[in-house]
């Protein structure tokens, strides 16, 4: 408790008891004193209740006597007054200020997601109103900060408010610092990328790394804190970002590590063609060897996938299939499993097997799968480029690229892929000239294929992978959870002997699912394909498109139905047995678990990424639609009651196209609550990699 200085009291009563002075210059003397006096307890009092002593404030006239009884009593209401306004204080530190300390923790969370979506100037921007919020405190916090000096004693948690207000301050401004970091990487990534810029590339990386430590460091000092005071929302919004940053350090460690190694690493390149689709993405024609050094884009050297499987000696059967088409399995068929990280770890497994690089013992750090659609991307942002005489857009770059490698084969042409080697260096020096403007909406792009599918990424290193798996960039296949509660779905089709035609394949996805009230669930799916070769005047996209669907569902999923389908007699083109060949452990496992139906003679079942899969032909001639429809039924675990989620789950073939339709249907007597309706229903004509829908059952 704040109390009156003791020599101020004694002074007003020593006055008090002065006899009548007799000396004129005493008298003025004392007057003068008590004129003093009187200020400064005036002053005083108006420091501790504000417009309480001033103009017409009450005093004690001089020669009376003091009535102790009302002293007390003004006391004790004083004491009474300034007990509710520190009440009153801390009630307003507890609720106001500690307010702008929960509310900031969510701005600074929303900041971190737009570092993670490479919104950096947004979440510089945010981190900045966290500063200027925590301004508008100020006043109020140097009041704190006053209590405190004057009793350290009473009610401390007044001055932990004040110190709380200051270590968000100190926060905000961390992560403003951290935020412009990425800001400017993000910016100048090209140029650091492009341009043989990795040492500044290096720096500005360990700025980030050291900024996220200083950022750690202020949190860890507020956490604390907060807490105390709204241990629900202000504690709980620190963990998120806590854990976000955590990641991102655990990436950015091993990444330094990487980029300074004394020896080149490599990572290849995908150059996945929509034209003929496999089930990892594109068919892999061609790929790019990217070393890197320093930080430095040290070397890029684009391939013909023929070349490494020339100099492969491996003798491997494979995949069922692939065996009418292929004689042995190689990195040109690898890109074989729905779980591009799956596809990935074997097509580099052969490269690395090939003596192409066998014998420079160059090994592949990771991998990136790149859809034909990030380049067609490239190029809408950096204008036509010229190569080779033929002029290359946005609109046409895979079918002129097409034309020029087939007319090359024709020609007998020792590298029909040239016309790749030439536009590599040209893409990329177009890209570093980019303007600020062009580099944005290059980043906005990059994050975009990310989500689409269009790239994906694949490492050995643990860390790495982890990171990436993380934010959804591995084109890994959903893990379904034990006693999964919903549905899940993955279409993904393999061109196989069917040339380059999925490119002119107009295909519409229609998928209707009912759930009864014992828990049966009955889906059927609609796949329409319209051949439209028959525009074209070039042979590859007139064929018959020959199409191996797999449809991968949860496990306990049984086929029904199947309609439209073509039944495909697989002749191997080699005796395996006597040719010595030896089976991949991946594809055995798989195969394993195939079961036929009797009943359905066209469809087979099997067991792959923890999935049930229907497998399936279908063919389509040129200027034809056709239509494949599919039934089948599972059953949900555990009782349907209201208020229950079930969660819906699709995910995308990487680098596919088509227009998909979703109907959801709740039991009889039951609609969703995020539609209020007995129906959900989902369409897009360009849906990202992973769709999850979350539904909530209630009573009619």
């Amino acid at each position: 408790m704040a109390t009156v200085p003791k020599k101020n009291v004694s002074r007003v009563i020593a006055d008090v008891r002065l006899p009548p002075r007799e000396d004129k210059e005493a008298e003025e003397r004392g007057k003068e004193l008590e004129s003093e006096e009187e200020t400064r307890a005036a002053q005083a009092t108006e420091l501790f209740f504000e417009g309480a002593a001033g103009e017409g404030a009450p005093s004690i006239p001089p020669g009376k006597r003091v009535d102790w009884k009302k002293f007390f009593l003004l006391c004790a209401s004083g004491f009474t007054v300034f007990i509710l306004i520190a009440a009153a204080f801390f009630y307003y530190s507890d609720r106001v200020l500690l307010g702008y300390g929960a509310e900031s923790f969510r701005e600074f969370q929303t900041g971190l997601e737009g570092m993670s979506a490479f919104r950096t100037e947004q979440a510089a921007e945010q981190f900045s109103n966290i500063q200027n919020d925590l301004d508008k405190t100020a006043v109020q916090s140097s009041l704190f900060s006053y209590a405190k000096n004057i009793s350290t004693g009473f009610w401390p948690l007044l001055w932990e408010g004040a110190s709380t207000i200051k270590d968000l301050k100190d926060l905000a401004t961390e992560g403003v610092a951290l935020a412009r970091e990425f800001d400017s990487l993000t910016r100048l990534f090209p140029d650091y990328a492009l341009k043989q810029r990795g040492g500044e590339l290096i720096a500005s990386l360990e700025r980030i790394q050291a900024g996220i430590g200083k950022v750690n460091s202020a949190n860890s000092a507020l956490a604390g804190k907060i807490a105390k005071f709204d241990p629900s929302s202000a504690g709980g919004a620190a963990l998120p970002f806590r854990v976000e940053l955590a990641r991102l350090g655990d990436f950015l460690g091993p990444l330094i590590g990487w980029l300074k190694s004394e020896k080149a690493n490599h990572l290849v390149v995908f150059l996945e063609n929509p034209s003929e689709m496999r089930p990892g993405g594109g068919f892999i024609g061609s790929y790019a060897d990217v070393s890197i050094l320093k930080g430095n884009i040290e070397n890029i050297e684009v391939h013909d996938i023929n070349d490494p499987d020339r100099e492969l000696a491996a003798k491997i059967i494979p995949p069922k299939p692939l065996q009418a088409l292929v004689t042995r399995w190689r990195a040109a068929d690898a890109n074989w499993f729905f779980d591009f990280s799956e596809s990935a770890a074997k097509v580099v497994g052969f490269l690395e097997e090939s003596d192409l690089y066998k014998k420079r013992n160059i090994e592949f750090e990771g991998a990136i799968g790149l859809s034909a659609n990030a380049i067609a991307d490239i190029l809408e942002l950096t204008g036509p480029v010229e190569v080779s005489g033929v002029r290359l857009t946005s609109e046409n770059f895979i079918q002129e690229i097409q034309s020029e490698v087939i007319a090359e084969r024709g020609n007998k042409s020792p590298d029909p892929k040239e016309i790749l080697k030439q536009l590599a260096p040209i893409l990329i020096e177009k890209i570093g000239a980019l303007d600020d403007a062009g580099k944005a909406s290059a980043l906005s792009s990059f994050a975009g294929w990310f989500q689409k599918r269009d790239v994906v990424v694949y490492f050995k290193n643990p860390p790495f992978q982890s990171f990436f798996d993380y934010y959804g960039w591995t084109g890994r296949s959903f893990a379904l959870p034990q006693n999964f509660w919903g549905d899940y779905l993955a279409i993904a089709g393999a061109n196989i002997g069917g040339a380059k035609t999925d490119i002119v394949i107009d295909q519409k996805v229609t998928f209707e699912s009912q759930i009864e009230l014992d828990g049966t669930i009955r889906s059927n799916i609609s796949i329409e394909r319209r051949h439209r070769g028959d525009k074209s005047s070039k042979w590859w996209y007139q064929a018959t498109n020959q199409e191996y669907f797999k449809i991968y569902t949860p496990l306990a999923a049984k086929p029904l139905a199947l309609n439209g389908a073509d039944i495909k007699k697989i002749t191997p083109r080699a005796n395996y047995a006597a040719g010595g060949y030896v089976a991949d452990a991946a594809i055995a496992e798989i195969e394993s678990t195939i079961r036929d139906n009797p009943d359905l003679p066209a469809i087979q079942s099997f067991k792959e990424s923890g999935k049930n899969v229907f497998g399936f032909w279908t063919k389509v001639e040129k200027g034809k639609t056709k239509t494949v429809t599919l039934d089948y039924t599972r059953k949900l675990p555990g009782a349907l009651t209201p208020g229950r989620t079930y969660e819906f789950v699709f995910e995308r073939q990487s680098g596919s196209s088509g227009k998909y339709h979703f109907e959801i249907s709740a039991p009889l007597g039951y609609h969703w609550r995020e539609n209020g309706l007995p129906i959900y229903t989902y369409e897009s004509d360009d849906p990202d990699g992973r769709v999850i829908v979350d539904l909530t059952l209630a009573k009619s």
